[in-house]
C-alpha cells in the first residue's frame, strides 16, 4: 500500500505523525511511504533521514495527493477531495475539524474505544499523558514558587497545594507529577469511583460537583482543570483565589472567565502535548504503526471489519 502524509499545515502543530523509525518498519512490511519535503523540519529531522529508510521524499503536495492510498496527519488537511485521485482512507485526529472528504473513506482516531484490545491504536490516551505532564510542568514554572515543604535555618516553606479536576488520564498524569515535585495535590471528581484513581497516584480526593467546586479553590496555589464541560470554574469561583495562584484550564470551556485576570495567571491550552512534540510524535507514530499492521494485514489487503476499527470508521 502506498502511504502518504503531508506537513502539518496549521501552525501551532508541532507534532507530526510518522517519524524515521515507523517508516522504516513500515517499509520493511511491504509498504511505500511518501512525504511532503522538509516534513520533519518542526523537529529537526532532515529528510535525509527519511531517505536513508527508504521513503520517497516528494517537492509538492499535489504529488502525495495524487499518489497516495492511506493519507495520515495529526490533523485533517485542508484539501479538496478531487485532490484525492488513488486515495482509499484519511487517517487523522479530527477533534477539531468538520472535514468531509466523501467518497473517501476516513478514520477518526478521536473516537477508538477505550477498551483492552484497543489500547495499541489508542492515541487519545497516549497524547494525553504528554499533554498532563507538560501542563503539570507549565504550571510548576509559572508558580512563581518551589513546590515541596522545605525547613530551612531561616524559616519552613510549605509545600504547593495543586487541585486537579477530573480523574482522567490528563488529570492523573498531571496529579501523578506535581506529587513527585512535592505538592500536596487533591483531585476533584464527580465519580465516587475516582477515589481509587486518586489514591493510585498518592493524592486526596473530593468528591465535588459544579455547583460547590468553589469551596475547594480558595487556598491551592495551583488549579488545573481537565473536564471538557461547560462552566465549570466562572470568575466568581476564582474571587477569593490565592494571589498568584496558577489557573490551567486544557479544555476549551470548563474555566469561563468574563474577564482577563489581574491577580492570577490563567492560561487555557487545548494541546499542551504540542510542548513536547518529539515524545508526542513518537508515541503517534507507533500508534499509527500498530494500526497499520491491523487493517493492513498484508500489503495490499486493506480490512476494516475489527469490531473497535469500526466505530471511528466514517
Amino acid at each position: 500500500m502506498i502511504i502518504g502524509s503531508l506537513k502539518e499545515q496549521s501552525k501551532d502543530e508541532t507534532r507530526i505523525s510518522l517519524t524515521p523509525e515507523v517508516t522504516q518498519k513500515l517499509i520493511a512490511k511491504g509498504h511505500a511511504v511518501l512525504l511532503e519535503k522538509g516534513y520533519g523540519k518542526t523537529l529537526y529531522i532532515s529528510d535525509t533521514a527519511y531517505l536513508n529508510t527508504g521513503v520517497k521524499v516528494l517537492e509538492t503536495t499535489d504529488e502525495i495527493l495524487s499518489k497516495s492510498e492511506i493519507i495520515i496527519q495529526i490533523n485533517p488537511p485542508q484539501i479538496q477531495p478531487k485532490q484525492l485521485k488513488t486515495c482509499k482512507l484519511i487517517i487523522a485526529d479530527f477533534t477539531d475539524s468538520h472535514t468531509n472528504f466523501a467518497p473517501v473513506k476516513e478514520l477518526h482516531l478521536e473516537l477508538v474505544p477505550r477498551i483492552s484490545v484497543a489500547q495499541p491504536i489508542d492515541i487519545l490516551s497516549a497524547q494525553s499523558i504528554v499533554k498532563g505532564y507538560m501542563a503539570a510542568i507549565y504550571a510548576l514554572y509559572h508558580a512563581k514558587r518551589i513546590a515541596p515543604q522545605l525547613i530551612t535555618g531561616a524559616t519552613t516553606i510549605k509545600p504547593i497545594k495543586a487541585l486537579v479536576i477530573g480523574a482522567g488520564t490528563t488529570g492523573l498524569e498531571i496529579a501523578a507529577f506535581l506529587k513527585k515535585s512535592g505538592c500536596k495535590v487533591t483531585i476533584a471528581d464527580i465519580r465516587e469511583e475516582a477515589k481509587n484513581l486518586a489514591a493510585s497516584v498518592g493524592a486526596e480526593f473530593s468528591l465535588t460537583s459544579s455547583t460547590d467546586i468553589a469551596t475547594i479553590l480558595s487556598d491551592k496555589n495551583i488549579i488545573i482543570s481537565t473536564v471538557n464541560a461547560k462552566s465549570i470554574i466562572t470568575d466568581k469561583d476564582l474571587s477569593s483565589t490565592i494571589t498568584h495562584a496558577v489557573v490551567i484550564d486544557t479544555t476549551k470551556q470548563s474555566i469561563n472567565l468574563t474577564k482577563t485576570p489581574t491577580d492570577f495567571h490563567f492560561c487555557r491550552n487545548t494541546h499542551f502535548e504540542r510542548l513536547a512534540p518529539l515524545t508526542a510524535s513518537d508515541l503517534f507514530a507507533h500508534n499509527i504503526l500498530n494500526l497499520i499492521n491491523i487493517i493492513l494485514p498484508k500489503p495490499n489487503t486493506l480490512d476494516l471489519s475489527a469490531d473497535y476499527i469500526k466505530p471511528i470508521l466514517i
